[in-house]
């Protein structure tokens, strides 16, 4: 129990002594207090995001629920809530179907269902910071697998494409 009090508050304070002076430095250039807070906490929640982003799976909905939480609890009604959804969702996609494909390509060459076991392994081994170094992880044992004589087992272990090429030959008898 004490374990699970003291480690989200370590992150609080550490958290509050890397913000503060950046709230403090941002005044300093006449911004006011509130506008400070809220640069310093959007940045945060989109470094948080793009961090989010490399968990497999799970990464753009728990990304998705900080930002939709708070807008739940900063807002009455439900308009400005689910415009957040709404915003997040659409920038979501975009990113997934159109950015990522043409910064990182289209795919990574391993298996889905590899990066799903994969990060079961590592989370089981590591937890969260198993979980959020899963796919690089992966990768890079595909890449190795691919490049290094002696591990090439991780290529036919990892890669989306069939280990076997099927051939059919069709015998017609006359």
């Amino acid at each position: 129990m004490g374990q699970a009090v003291i480690v989200p508050l370590a992150l609080a304070v550490m958290l509050t002594f890397i913000l503060t002076p950046v709230v403090t430095a941002l005044e300093r250039r006449r911004l006011p207090r509130i506008v400070a807070v809220a640069l310093v906490v959007v940045c945060t929640l989109g470094v948080i995001a793009a961090l989010l982003r490399f968990v497999p799976y799970v990464g753009s909905l728990l990304a998705m629920l900080l930002p939709t939480a708070l807008a739940f609890v900063l807002f009455e009604g439900w308009a400005r809530t689910l415009a957040t959804l709404s915003v997040f969702l659409v920038l979501d996609a975009v990113t997934a179907n159109v950015i990522e494909p043409l910064l990182i390509g289209h795919h990574t060459g391993v298996s889905s269902l590899a990066l799903l076991v994969s990060a079961l392994f590592w989370t089981w081994l590591w937890g969260p910071i198993g979980l959020l170094l899963s796919t690089p992880i992966t990768v890079c044992l595909a890449v190795l697998g691919k490049h290094v004589s002696g591990l090439e087992f991780l290529t036919v272990l990892l890669r989306d494409e069939p280990a076997l090429e099927a051939e059919i030959s069709l015998c017609v008898f006359h």
